[in-house]
């Protein structure tokens, strides 16, 4: 049976462990401020379009899930004026979740076919991109968030991979963290320029505001794994690619969730593509902590494993893997080709 792409997973976060997917129908987000009324009306009207922006008139291509349709016009407690009461750097970017929302959350449909076709699931799969290919704007939070929101208003991964960058994020999440309209919203914790003692840097991860559903870590970078159990369920530990020591299989994670028991796993799709070109190790990956699967990186990778937009080659050798993280948020770790 069809599925209504209206429908997508209520909350990403957590899903696990063991935890099924929840098919339960969500009310998207309300169309931005900016959103002329010529577009509001046509989404009423039930005629979808992406409004991103650098697109605010919703000139691109149609997408093709149907509107949800707009709340009951003799419902009292329905708004048509939603009050955005975010920051001021916020207002008028995207608008906050509301009852009275009449539209589907802002998907760019340019992206990669099988991304698209997913297989057929980006109408209601939370799709988003990480900050941290974004090198020219690295620390600039604003406009990294901005950068995001042209992709996706589903999910993002906001990338602090220095210690100053993350220091800069902690402060900036304190003043814009309630206003950001992505329906998940993950961290990854600094991988380079550590200075501070890990309690410390524990300490900083601990006062992120909730709106952080989750916490990205690199396992050979935690000295003492334990200290980072008080982070509970809102840890995740990602697997590793060929260039590091361990944190790459089954077998070398395993002991860093013995010490983290209530911890979750982020799949880095091209990091397990890197050690395995059949992708076995993926699906190693998958037997072993698929209950704590909390979501998914997903590039290409080059020989010296940064990563690239995704090709056409691994979309084909990503799809079987990418099939079995369907309840999860999909974080792009690049730019996508315009196909």
């Amino acid at each position: 049976m069809r599925r209504d792409p209206r429908v997508r997973l209520a909350h990403v976060h957590p899903p696990g462990p063991g935890g099924p997917p929840s098919d339960v129908p969500v009310v998207p987000a309300a169309p931005s401020a900016g959103v002329s009324r010529k577009v509001r009306e046509d989404l009423r009207r039930g005629a979808p379009r992406c409004v991103t922006l650098d697109d605010p008139a919703g000139a691109r291509a149609p997408s093709k899930s149907p509107a949800v349709p707009p709340a009951d016009a003799h419902d009292p407690t329905a708004s048509a004026h939603p009050v955005d009461d975010r920051p001021a750097r916020l207002q008028g970017v995207a608008g906050p979740a509301s009852v009275a929302s009449g539209t589907a959350p802002s998907v760019d449909p340019m992206v990669s076919s099988a991304i698209v076709d997913a297989r057929s699931i980006t109408a209601h799969h939370p799709l988003g991109t990480s900050t941290g290919h974004v090198v020219e704007l690295r620390g600039q939070w604003d406009l990294l968030v901005r950068r995001a929101l042209d992709v996706s208003t589903l999910a993002v991964e906001l990338a602090a991979l220095s210690e100053p960058e993350f220091l800069s994020l902690c402060d900036w999440l304190g003043d814009a963290g309630r206003g950001l309209p992505f329906r998940f919203l993950s961290v990854h914790a600094p991988t380079k320029q550590l200075a501070l003692p890990e309690p410390d840097l524990v300490e900083l991860l601990l006062a992120l505001p909730p709106v952080v559903d989750a916490i990205v870590v690199h396992p050979d970078v935690l000295r003492e794994p334990e200290r980072f159990a008080a982070l509970g369920r809102t840890l995740v530990v990602e697997n590793m690619d060929g260039r590091k020591g361990t944190g790459r299989t089954a077998a070398e994670l395993g002991p860093y969730f013995d010490a983290l028991p209530d911890a979750g796993f982020c799949l880095d799709v091209p990091h397990a593509g890197s050690i395995d070109p059949s992708m076995g190790v993926a699906h190693d990956l998958l037997d072993a902590f698929g209950e704590r699967l909390r979501h998914v990186h997903v590039s290409s990778v080059d020989e010296d494993c940064h990563h690239l937009p995704l090709t056409a080659a691994d979309e084909d050798r990503f799809g079987p893997v990418l099939a079995r993280c369907r309840d999860v948020p999909w974080i792009l770790e690049a730019d996508l080709p315009r196909r």
